[in-house]
């Protein structure tokens, strides 16, 4: 099975740019122009791959079919580190049907898109936002574990980046371009000049002050080298010193996975890639540079 949580995410942007309503009466997966949560999510996984279930599933359903096509349960109830593709039900199976349940996917580690009566369609809100403010109702969470159909690639300009839409980009110190999300829709492009922490997250510059979190783009939470194709770069220690033979790993082109927030090795922020190695941002994707 071929499968791509991003393609699911695209889908669930998808239904909120075509304005769909909630109701949970309707065709529920959008079809005609109204959508529940978890008509939308199985939609949404349906069209990142997943195969059919038969028929639209419910918040009850839905666990079952999750475990038997590939996810696996990384939460009940219980502290867990939330990343990109997460899906989260809310509702002590048993007793989640119709109002009494809900969920969503996550679009990082702290924001989710959801279909949700509150804001009558779909929304990207704070995941504990949200539940607190429904009452911290009993939760599961689910995560992918087969193998997904790539979709990241190394693009044309590296230091072009691609936003996921409804962020708005923010001034060097951190407070908002109000409103600067409807500028920043799904899929559109923007070039970076440079990257810098900002509270400790990686944010892009485009242009002047104003600054695009990693996090609202393609490549929340990853480190893909931009550097002269073919070639790799040396990562460092946590002392700033070169790794020998990392060049034969960190290829051009390659992502991979990074720690929420930039590390400081010795005047030089870098991505934490792993416990040992660190990435310099002068050779991330969006670093300004060309190679």
């Amino acid at each position: 099975m071929s499968f791509s949580i991003d393609a699911a995410i695209a889908y669930m942007y998808q239904l909120q740019r075509a304005g769909v309503t909630y109701s949970m009466d309707g065709s529920r997966v959008g079809t005609d122009g109204t959508a529940d949560c978890s008509g939308a999510v199985y939609a949404a996984l349906r069209a990142g791959g997943m195969p059919s279930a038969g028929y639209v599933l419910n918040t009850e359903s839905m666990h079952a079919w999750l475990l038997a096509n590939g996810w696996k349960q990384v939460a009940n109830d219980s502290d867990w580190n939330a990343q990109r593709g997460d899906v989260f039900i809310w509702g002590k199976l048993g007793d989640s049907s119709g109002a009494g349940g809900h969920t969503g996917i996550f679009i990082d580690g702290q924001n989710i898109i959801h279909c949700n009566y509150a804001h009558n369609g779909v929304s990207i809100n704070n995941h504990d936002a949200y539940w607190y403010a429904d009452g911290e109702p009993y939760f599961y969470a689910y995560r992918y574990e087969g193998t997904q159909t790539p979709v990241q690639q190394q693009p044309t300009d590296s230091n072009v980046i691609t936003a996921l839409g409804g962020y708005n980009s923010v001034w060097a110190d951190g407070y908002q371009h109000q409103s600067t999300h409807n500028k920043f829709t799904y899929q559109s492009q923007w070039r970076s000049y440079g990257i810098m922490p900002i509270n400790g997250l990686p944010y892009y510059n485009l242009g002047g002050d104003e600054w695009l979190g990693q996090y609202a783009t393609t490549l929340a939470g990853v480190c893909q080298i931009n550097y002269v194709p073919g070639y790799g770069i040396m990562a460092v220690n946590k002392n700033g010193k070169q790794i020998t033979g990392s060049n034969s790993k960190f290829k051009a082109g390659t992502s991979w996975k990074a720690a929420k927030y930039l590390a400081s090795v010795k005047g030089q922020w870098c991505y934490q890639v792993s416990s040992t190695e660190f990435i310099p941002i002068r050779y991330a994707v969006g670093c300004g540079a060309k190679y």
